[in-house]
């Protein structure tokens, strides 16, 4: 979806993907509940841990989908990696200078 041309664009056609909106607006609403209970930071922002670890694993994604990996790499053991990488920094506070727009 997120390489296929012919798909239309979400930031073109927001109007059209509610469910979208919908779908983040849950998931951010449940990385905000592992904030108040204490596994992030306090003023970690839901929306930029959102977008972080969807960038990760897609970023493992594009990779497998392209044939960019090696033989014998295992995309999933990567994968796994990554997200933890990325959760690890998170729970450290590891700042962060992106600054999404809210899911919603």
């Amino acid at each position: 979806m997120f390489l296929d041309r012919s798909v239309p664009r979400i930031s073109r056609d927001w109007e059209r993907f509610g469910f979208v909106r919908d779908m983040k607006k849950a998931v951010a609403e449940q990385i905000q509940a592992v904030i108040d209970a204490g596994d992030f930071p306090q003023g970690t922002k839901a929306d930029a841990v959102f977008r972080i670890l969807l960038a990760a694993i897609h970023g493992v994604a594009v990779m497998r989908l392209c044939e960019r990996l090696a033989p014998g790499e295992d995309a999933d053991a990567l994968a796994r990696d990554t997200l933890e990488a990325a959760l690890t920094g998170l729970r450290a506070g590891s700042p962060h200078s992106f600054h999404p727009s809210a899911c919603n």
